[in-house]
């Protein structure tokens, strides 16, 4: 039983910018900033009983990740997935476009959990019981440290939004895609980090100590 993660890769389906100054780009904001609105994703869990100690290895070797136990007899694997969606208006100003957002919503999450039972435990079994109860912490564990963790990432995209915009550019579509980007630019380090706690929390009940104990729930494994 062991859980890996995918590498981290968090994507907002945003387009490449170029953000330019200008001596006299002057964007001015004469409305309150976007209130953000922030939702995670709660991610669907996809169970899988048919594969073998030899397929769940190369599953974890297939994401650059190494199981390092012998007797594996489950496996997490998790997605991360954020969308974003918002109004943004864009004016022209000296040469070229203030942009500036009057609505911002945010998803961040998870796309899915692939969780892997062995597929030599029949289900209702203690094995397969047992199995399945370690991994499901996993998945617990993976909510929880994302559930903690998005007040500050509400609070820094409030303050990214309050402070950085109105956004000049000198395209229309440069402009507004700026103001996803700067988005994106703010959540991407904190979901870094955030993706180092969740390894941090999943290897604590990855132990040889904890899998010992979990495994004398069963006579034969």
């Amino acid at each position: 039983m062991t859980s890996v993660s995918a590498r981290y890769l968090l994507t907002l389906l945003l387009l490449p910018f170029s953000v330019y100054s200008s001596p006299d780009a002057n964007c001015q904001r004469d409305f309150q900033p976007a209130k953000v609105h922030l939702e995670m994703l709660e991610g669907e869990v996809l169970l899988h009983t048919d594969k073998s100690v030899s397929q769940l290895i190369k599953k974890s070797r297939e994401r650059n990740l190494e199981a390092g136990f012998k007797r594996l007899s489950g496996l997490t694997l998790m997605s991360f997935e954020s969308r974003f969606n918002g109004k943004v208006m864009a004016y022209s100003e000296g040469s070229g476009f203030c942009a500036d957002a009057r609505s911002v919503d945010v998803e961040i999450g998870f796309k899915e959990f692939n969780v892997y039972i062995l597929n030599r435990y029949r289900p209702g079994s203690c094995q397969y019981r047992v199995t399945k109860k370690h991994e499901m912490k996993h998945v617990a564990l993976y909510r929880k440290v994302l559930a903690e963790a998005l007040p500050e990432l509400e609070a820094a995209i409030n303050e990214a939004v309050s402070s950085q915009l109105p956004i000049w550019a000198q395209d229309i579509t440069d402009a507004r895609e700026a103001v996803s980007a700067l988005i994106k630019n703010t959540v991407n380090p904190l979901m870094k980090r955030v993706g180092e706690e969740m390894k941090v929390a999943n290897a604590a009940i990855d132990t040889r100590t904890r899998y010992r104990w979990e495994q004398a729930k069963c006579r034969s494994w």
